[in-house]
């Protein structure tokens, strides 16, 4: 019983040491699993929100138009911006248009963004 009595403690600080040697790196592995989630969930907000810039832009290709920066209804801290411009046909082609959808938000110190960029024409 004698020479048995100091092993719990020996266990107890090889444990500890363990712990100590394991704990940051699984932290880290879960702060930065926690970051991904988050950044994609808002650039799935971002995918969307840019999808529904593209459906309004390009409801009538006679009025589609290019509409500077602005915040999105509903949505604090998104950005979209719509870019529409001519793209020149050859003769006796459809006239052609390239819309330009950017969807923007700040995460931490960086600006992040989505875009989607699709050809239109009257067809």
């Amino acid at each position: 019983m004698r020479k048995e009595s100091g092993f719990l403690l020996l266990e107890l600080l090889v444990v500890l040491a363990l712990l100590a040697l394991l704990a940051p790196p699984l932290t880290a592995l879960l702060l930065a699993g926690r970051e991904g989630l988050l950044l994609a969930g808002r650039r799935t907000v971002a995918a969307n929100l840019a999808i529904e810039g593209l459906e309004m832009a390009c409801c009538h290709f006679c009025e589609i138009s290019s509409a500077g920066e602005a915040e999105v209804d509903g949505f604090a801290g998104y950005t979209r911006a719509v870019e529409v411009r001519d793209v020149a046909a050859a003769a006796g082609v459809l006239p052609l248009k390239e819309v330009n959808v950017t969807v923007s938000w700040q995460q931490g110190v960086r600006r992040q963004s989505v875009q989607l960029l699709t050809w239109r024409t009257w067809r």
